[in-house]
């Protein structure tokens, strides 16, 4: 009886992606109504050509998507954007210390002449 061994490639988990700043932003109503619009004409355009196997993808229709999801971006841009708790307090802390070490006004003592 011989055994034999087989060897199996251990699976690797894929890298992870690169962390990115997640920037929390919250519109006012019209801007969330022209969010939510803009996303229901992209979603239209997108579905309304999925399923068309046999007909050609029409550069307009792809120039359009590319069109809403613009406007899209700039409208959420716009946003007032939502700076968390625990951020403020660092920048905050941040520039207590920085102003600490930073001279008094109008104080000639820590001058060099």
């Amino acid at each position: 009886m011989s055994t034999s061994t087989v060897s199996v490639p251990f699976l690797v988990p894929p890298p992870a992606p690169p962390c990115t700043a997640v920037i929390r932003r919250r519109p006012n109503q019209q801007q969330g109504r022209a969010l939510e619009m803009l996303g229901h004409a992209i979603e239209y355009l997108v579905d309304s050509r999925m399923f068309l196997v046999h007909e050609r993808n029409m550069p307009a229709e792809s120039s359009a998507v590319q069109i809403l999801s613009r406007a899209s971006r700039e409208v959420f841009a716009t946003c007032a954007e939502i700076v968390p708790v625990r951020q403020r307090l660092k920048l905050w802390a941040a520039l207590r210390l920085r102003m600490a070490s930073l001279p008094a006004f109008g104080d000639t003592t820590s001058r060099r002449v």
